[in-house]
């Protein structure tokens, strides 16, 4: 059980850390802070406060570690301060099927293929494209963080057909449908 002696001695061991960190801080960095010495006009009170809210930002994240580990056999105590407990990550599905794949410009050995982000499904990390001539196996052709991709040294008079697969973290997406070109 969390007593109110046991927050009592939180808050203590909470600001004692916090004077140990501003005391080294001070000392060790060689910036000048007594009054904010060498500095004048709104650009030493500018650099008084970034220093300040510097010194705050580290206190705040020394305390809440301090919370974490203190807490870390009986999260509940952390409920007590008004804080949650970490929540289980849930898992990323993989992204859904790219859509509307269609030839924007094309030039003798080059295409400019685009498309749609998958409507469902995870977040995509990028794309892979797919080519493969009449008959052959599908090949990887190019990837992209983009939804438009150019495809350039492409083989002259084959018919050629490309398709779009959007990927993240959980895996591949289902390939989308297909454009066929002829250079």
């Amino acid at each position: 059980m969390f007593t109110h002696s046991h927050t009592e001695v939180l808050y203590a061991t909470i600001s004692q850390n916090r004077s140990r960190h501003r005391g080294a801080r001070g000392a060790g960095d060689g910036r000048a802070r007594a009054g904010g010495a060498g500095f004048s006009g709104a650009a030493g009170a500018r650099r008084r406060k970034d220093e300040a809210l510097e010194d705050l930002a580290d206190s705040l994240k020394a305390d809440l570690k301090y919370a974490e580990f203190a807490a870390r056999e009986e999260p509940e105590k952390l409920s007590r301060l008004g804080w949650s407990t970490r929540r289980d990550g849930t898992p990323l599905p993989p992204p859904g099927e790219t859509r509307d794949i269609t030839i924007v410009s094309e030039g003798d050995t080059w295409a400019i293929l685009r498309w749609k982000s998958p409507g469902n499904g995870g977040a995509p990390a990028f794309y892979r494209i797919q080519r493969r001539q009449e008959g052959a196996p599908w090949e990887d052709a190019g990837t992209t963080t983009n939804t438009e991709q150019l495809m350039s040294n492409q083989p002259r008079g084959a018919q050629l057909h490309y398709r779009v697969i959007a990927v993240n973290r959980a895996g591949d997406g289902p390939p989308s449908a297909t454009v066929t070109l002829v250079l």
